[in-house]
């Protein structure tokens, strides 16, 4: 039998059930706190040897990495046709209304949630594909 749940993944409240877990571009929205409870959550409803896979966005290691991804972004969503202040508004929401964190911070959330395995699938930009393993 397959079970889909479509649920705020904060209300996720199962043990041991689900055979794979996603969360696509989900984490980057909550803070540390909420990030670790999501995330426990996730882990708490795989069973054994269960898979979580998240596509997050990450923050790059330096302020210059900052800079220059954050100016791929700008260029890259006015050529798809946004304005330079859409561009700037969007861009802006960084550390406001969207909290990313390190490549190196996502695996070590994956690990410290109780993942034996936490890996890296993908990386784009500021755009990262995670795997943990129960």
């Amino acid at each position: 039998m397959r079970i889909f749940i479509v649920s705020s993944i904060l209300d996720l409240d199962r043990s041991n059930e689900f055979d794979v877990i996603t969360a696509i571009q989900v984490f980057h929205y909550l803070h540390k706190t909420e990030r670790m409870e999501a995330v426990e959550q996730c882990y708490k409803a795989l069973s054994p040897n269960g898979i979580f896979i998240t596509f997050e966005n990450f923050a790059p290691y330096s302020e210059e990495g900052k800079k220059l991804y954050l100016k791929r972004w700008k260029a890259y969503q006015v050529a798809q046709g946004k304005s330079a202040k859409e561009s700037d508004d969007h861009i802006d929401r960084y550390g406001k209304n969207y909290f990313p964190i390190t490549i190196s911070e996502h695996l070590d959330v994956l690990k410290q949630c109780g993942f034996r395995n936490a890996e890296i699938l993908w990386v784009s930009n500021m755009q990262a594909g995670l795997l943990g393993i129960k």
